[in-house]
């Protein structure tokens, strides 16, 4: 074919003569004119069964007749449209946010709406059918468990002036995964040795009556917990070796790097836990996560001292307690700093709403270790969005 349309050309340039093809007369063919014909027969055939120019004071779609709700108001499309303009203009274009809200609500949504309730919620289908995954992104990512960010949470406590705290006999209850990373390890120390440094670290900060507990792990690491996806998550930041040691052995990696392993942790606890219960110190280690221990420990000595303190950094000790413990004027929780940054103090009566029984259910709706956050909401949105909702209120008492 092309040296047939190379002789063509020549020929054409020899004749002095050009051919083209004519794209208005492509289908001008019998068969094409005859299906053209068939078609504009049934698009006037569809017109004169379905009028499009009816006088009538309803909204509805001519192919099917479906009255629109009072809500559809896509006929006002350039009306809305102006109006979000109006609203970005002589804005920075990265504070410019669009929000479903304002988008046009279709005469789809008649028949792509559900009933919830006493509630009638429209139903986007570019929404609901816009991926087909094995799990929805607003909870989980690519890790797993979307991970939250807890420390906004202190914004709704009010701190308690550390001033006012009176009394001299006080009990410690200190969060032995705080404890772990909160003594450094310094070279050319052995693990008996690191053992020792963790006792003069309690004995200095917190004298003589403290508990100290610690997380609890599976005999096999690698088992199902109410942790596991926090710390497969942990576990795929950062990786490590697995280290047989005894008291007389020396890390010969960073602490940071040891601890990661979590068998390394485990067999670490457990020697840390041998030898400060030997020098008399209280040692508790939970079943799994550590955080409710922690909180019932505090309050079961409670009577015994004027004040009781929970040493932590942990968002959840306060959280704990707050709803298990609400109320209790001789329970603290003391936040520690970290470099110039102070020590701040939290009562149980701190929480700045009036709803502190319902922080359980806030803290675990928008994401904790056991459960997945919510794209793009952080755990403050939460307690604002309870304050404003009795929806809320009515269901927490279910939680």
């Amino acid at each position: 074919m092309i040296h047939l349309h190379n002789i063509c050309e020549e020929v054409e340039k020899y004749c002095n003569i050009t051919s083209v093809t004519s794209e208005q007369h492509v289908n001008m063919r019998p068969s094409r004119i005859a299906q053209d014909n068939e078609d504009v027969e049934k698009l006037t055939q569809w017109f004169s069964q379905h009028i499009p120019f009816s006088i009538n004071d309803v909204l509805m779609p001519i192919s099917s007749g479906v009255v629109g709700t009072a809500d559809i108001n896509c006929h006002l499309s350039h009306e809305l449209g102006c109006e979000g303009i109006s609203r970005i203009v002589g804005g920075n274009f990265g504070n410019v946010k669009f929000k479903r809200k304002d988008k046009v609500i279709t005469l789809a949504s008649v028949n792509n709406s559900a009933k919830i309730g006493k509630e009638k919620i429209t139903v986007d289908p570019l929404t609901l059918f816009h991926r087909i995954l094995n799990s929805p992104l607003s909870l989980f990512s690519d890790e797993g468990m979307r991970k939250g960010t807890k420390s906004p949470l202190f914004s709704a406590f009010t701190p308690t002036k550390i001033d006012a705290v009176q009394g001299k006999n006080n009990f410690v209850v200190v969060d032995g995964g705080h404890l772990l990373h909160k003594v450094v390890w310094h070279r050319n120390m052995n693990f008996g040795d690191i053992a020792k440094s963790y006792l003069t670290y309690l004995q200095t900060h917190y004298e003589s009556n403290v508990a100290v507990v610690f997380d609890g792990y599976h005999s096999d690491v690698t088992g199902k917990s109410t942790k596991s996806a926090e710390r497969i998550r942990r576990t795929n930041l950062h990786s490590s070796h697995e280290i047989i040691f005894n008291e007389a052995t020396c890390p010969e990696t960073s602490q940071g790097q040891f601890l990661v392993n979590e068998r390394n942790k485990v067999r670490f606890i457990d020697l840390l836990k041998n030898f400060l219960q030997k020098t008399n110190v209280t040692v508790k280690q939970a079943v799994e996560d550590a955080d409710v221990l922690i909180v019932e420990t505090s309050v079961s000595v409670r009577s015994q001292y004027d004040n009781i303190f929970v040493v932590g950094e942990n968002t959840d000790l306060l959280v704990f307690l707050t709803g298990l413990a609400p109320m209790k004027e001789n329970l603290y929780f003391r936040k520690c700093g970290k470099g110039r940054t102070p020590h701040v103090l939290y009562s149980t009566a701190s929480f700045k709403y009036k709803f502190s029984r319902m922080i359980l259910s806030i803290h675990a709706f928008s994401g904790c270790d056991t459960t997945s956050a919510l794209l793009g909401h952080e755990k403050t949105n939460f307690a604002l969005f309870k304050k404003k909702n009795d929806t809320w209120k009515k269901n927490c008492k279910y939680f």
